[in-house]
């Protein structure tokens, strides 16, 4: 049955495969100027494709998964006789703790590819997270707010898109009740998990780089320098802002990013990583930063005016602030 799972990933992954090594065998055979050795280059590039693709077993990484090897795992997570474990089917477990009844995860064994090496690799996958998220979120977060949380393998992913210099107050009292919530009833579950927190302020839209140009007065702006100029300023105040005198940690850390988490930002980027049960303070501290650094970038004039030193054409550029926070 593993095998048959095996080759079926591949076949279906083969055409990626076969395109990636004739590239290496079109590279190779390019530096080769003898014909013979062309010969031999694309022989073997050929045999280790056909290798790839119709072999199994071989290829795949990581650990098989069986009940047995779940047990020990959880076991050292939680401890013997902590919890109870039920087959759903060969990849497929439920586990439910003796101190949470109610909660019932899922533990799956699934076959994904490698990040290192283009073969299939084993992966174990979990819900835990999902599941008493879900059930804690609906505490303290309306319906439309609970669309921006996701759940993943051992962590809880939540995006807010706010406006630019909005207070973050509301929110992050919510997340920081959502937490205390997790840690304190749901310790067991939870511990070791990580919620990423996301406050992504408008994205910038660089002259050019955006909407077309609206006449020929505003094109000679765009090439007036703006962008390498800003991005040059925003990398000397990302450098310059004391972060230190409002919070020392060496998990903090300000940045200038053009584009980060899949954001194209142009803008700068805050974060901050704490162990919850250890720091009680950070939400404030970091809501102190972002208003002392807003007011810090308005005293830049090269960085907030597109039409720099006329100072007619203002921009606004996004803070990012991202809390990586361990339960």
């Amino acid at each position: 049955m593993v095998r048959w799972e095996v080759m079926q990933f591949i076949y279906e992954n083969k055409l990626k495969y076969a395109t990636i090594l004739l590239k290496i065998s079109d590279s190779l055979t390019r530096r080769c100027m003898n014909r013979k050795m062309k010969s031999f280059v694309i022989i073997a590039i050929m045999c280790v494709l056909i290798i790839a693709v119709f072999s199994g077993c071989s290829l795949i990484s990581g650990e098989h998964l069986t009940e047995e090897k779940l047990v020990k795992r959880l076991e050292g997570r939680y401890g013997k006789e902590q919890f109870s474990v039920r087959e759903v089917d060969s990849k497929t477990w439920e586990v439910s703790l003796t101190k949470y009844p109610k909660i019932k995860y899922c533990v799956k064994e699934k076959i994904g590819k490698s990040s290192i090496f283009l073969v299939p690799e084993y992966k174990v996958t979990d819900d835990r997270m999902e599941k008493v998220g879900k059930q804690v979120a609906a505490k303290y977060f309306s319906a439309d707010e609970m669309k921006n949380i996701k759940y993943f393998t051992g962590m809880i992913e939540i995006r807010w898109d706010i406006k630019v210099n909005q207070d973050i107050s509301n929110l992050s009292s919510k997340i920081d009740a959502f937490c205390r919530d997790m840690e304190d009833n749901y310790s067991q579950i939870v511990d070791d998990a990580v919620v990423n927190v996301f406050f992504c302020e408008t994205p910038l839209v660089l002259p050019g780089h955006g909407e077309k140009k609206a006449d020929k007065k505003d094109e000679a702006d765009d090439k007036s320098g703006f962008d390498t100029r800003y991005r040059d300023v925003s990398a000397d105040v990302a450098n310059k802002f004391p972060v230190a005198e409002y919070d020392d940690s060496q998990s903090l850390e300000l940045t200038a990013e053009e584009s980060v988490y899949g954001i194209k930002l142009n803008g700068f980027l805050l974060s901050r990583y704490f162990e919850f049960k250890n720091e009680n303070d950070v939400m404030d501290k970091i809501q102190l930063i972002r208003s002392e650094l807003r007011r810090y970038i308005k005293e830049q004039p090269m960085l907030i005016y597109m039409d720099y030193p006329r100072n007619e054409k203002e921009v606004e550029p996004p803070i990012l602030t991202k809390l990586s926070i361990r339960l």
